[in-house]
C-alpha cells in the first residue's frame, strides 16, 4: 500500500517547499505535486526527517544502566511524540559489568518491538577526566586502555558507533588510533584538553564534542580550551544540549555563529526522568531531582543529564539560538546521520531513504510522526 502526504513546507535539500511524499512499504518512493484525493494534507505545517538523537541515557522511567529491556521498549514507545525515529543509545561511566550490561541490553533489542531505530551504541565513558566528571562517578573512571575496552563492550564492538573519552588521557593515542581503525568516531567527552592537545587528538581521529560546554575546560584569553577548540575546529562536530541550561542561550548563539553549519547536532542527553513528574530518582545509585525542567544531583546545582525532547531543541534552536529553521532541522537529523555514517538512507527526505518523518506545527509541536512508513500518532 501506497501512502501520501503532503504539505506546503517539506523539508528537500536546503529549502522548505511545496511537496508530496509517496511512501511504500517503509520506503520514500516518490517526491512530487500530487494533489490527488488519495494524499494526507498537513497545510502550512513542516515536514521534516524524522528526528536522530545521538546522545540520550533514557525517559520514561528507562535508565538504560539497568538494563531492563522492558523499559527501553516503553521508553522508545513514547519517542514518536518527540519526532525522533532514530538514535544512539548511550551508557555512561560505571563498573565494567554494568556497562557491558547495558551494552548487552541495547544490542539484543527485538528490532519489531521497537518504536524507533536504534542505530548502535554511544558508549560515554569511562575513560574521562576526573577534573570534568558532571554527574559521573569518580570511582569507574579508567585510565584509557584497549583491553578494558574489550571487556567491556565484548562481542558487540561493531555496535559502538561513538566513544567519548578525554583525549588527553590516551598519551600514547593508543586507544584511539585502535578505535579508529575499527570504525568508531570518537568525541572529546568529560575532558580537560587545552587548545593544543585538542588540535593533536583531531590529528589522531576525534571528530566531535561531546555536550559542548558541559564537562569540558573552557575558555580562558590566554587559553581557549576544548570549548575554544570545539569553535575552532571546522572538521569536528559539535554535540549541544540546547535547553538553556546545560548552556546559556547566548553561547548556543555563539556555537551557531562560529561552526560550519553542518556540523552543529542538537541532542538530549536526557535521563530517565524525562518525561516523569518533578521529584527524586536514582541513576545508577546517585540521586538526581528533578525541578524546573531540569536535573540535578541532589543537594547541588550540578546538572545531571536533560529532561528535554528533539523537538524542543529545535524550537530553541530556533527561537533562541538564532538558528534558521531548516539549519536546526539539519541539527536534528541530517548532520547526525552524517556524523554516524547513516546519511545514505537517513537525515533527508530523499527517494529511496527510509519513511522516517516528523510533521510539525509552527511552533514546532510534533503533529504527527512517520516511523518506517507508518503514522505513530493515533
Amino acid at each position: 500500500m501506497t501512502i501520501k502526504i503532503r504539505s506546503n513546507k517539506v523539508l528537500l535539500e536546503n529549502e522548505l517547499r511545496e511537496a508530496t511524499i509517496s511512501v511504500k512499504e517503509s520506503c520514500i518512493v516518490d517526491i512530487s505535486d500530487d494533489r490527488g484525493t488519495d494524499v494526507i494534507d498537513y497545510g502550512d505545517a513542516i515536514i521534516a526527517p524524522g528526528f536522530i538523537d545521538i546522545h540520550t541515557h533514557g525517559g520514561y522511567g528507562c535508565e538504560i544502566m539497568e538494563a531492563d529491556r522492558l523499559k527501553i521498549y516503553q521508553w522508545l514507545s513514547h519517542l514518536p511524540k518527540e519526532g525522533t525515529t532514530s538514535l544512539l543509545i548511550s551508557p555512561y561511566s560505571s563498573s565494567v559489568l554494568s556497562m557491558r550490561k547495558a551494552i548487552d541490553a541495547i544490542c539484543t533489542l527485538e528490532e519489531k518491538r521497537c518504536c524507533a531505530d536504534v542505530l548502535g551504541v554511544y558508549l560515554e565513558g569511562p575513560f574521562i577526566s576526573k577534573r570534568q566528571l558532571g554527574a559521573m562517578n569518580e570511582k569507574s573512571v579508567l585510565a584509557p586502555d584497549i583491553s578494558k575496552w574489550q571487556e567491556i563492550v565484548g562481542q558487540h564492538e561493531r555496535a559502538i558507533k561513538l566513544c567519548a573519552l578525554a583525549c588527553e588521557a590516551d598519551f600514547d593515542f593508543a586507544l584511539m588510533d585502535t578505535l579508529v581503525s575499527k570504525q568508531v568516531k570518537i568525541a572529546g567527552g568529560h575532558t580537560d584538553m587545552t587548545y593544543a592537545q585538542a588540535c593533536n587528538a583531531a590529528a589522531h581521529g576525534m571528530i566531535d564534542f561531546t555536550h559542548c560546554g558541559n564537562a569540558m575546560r573552557g575558555i580562558h584569553h590566554r587559553e581557549v580550551g576544548t570549548l575554544g577548540a570545539a569553535m575552532l575546529l571546522d572538521d569536528c562536530y559539535c554535540e549541544v544540549i540546547a535547553d538553556g541550561k546545560h548552556v546559556s542561550f547566548e553561547l548556543l548563539r555563539l556555537l551557531y555563529k562560529t561552526k560550519p553549519k553542518d556540523k552543529l547536532i542538537l541532542i538530549t542527553d536526557s535521563l530517565s526522568a524525562k518525561g516523569l513528574a518533578e521529584g527524586d530518582y536514582q541513576m545508577d545509585g546517585i540521586l538526581v531531582t528533578v525541578k524546573n525542567k531540569a536535573a540535578y544531583i541532589h543537594g547541588t546545582n550540578q546538572l545531571a543529564g536533560s529532561t528535554l525532547s528533539m523537538a524542543q531543541a529545535v524550537a530553541n534552536a530556533v527561537q533562541y539560538g538564532g538558528f534558521t529553521v531548516v539549519d536546526a532541522l539539519h541539527a536534528a537529523s541530517l548532520n547526525p546521520a552524517t556524523l554516524i555514517g547513516v546519511h545514505n538512507k537517513k537525515g533527508q527526505i530523499r527517494v529511496g531513504f527510509n519513511a522516517d518523518l516528523c510533521v510539525l506545527d509552527s511552533a514546532f509541536q510534533i503533529q504527527q510522526t512517520y516511523y518506517k512508513g507508518k503514522a505513530m500518532i493515533s
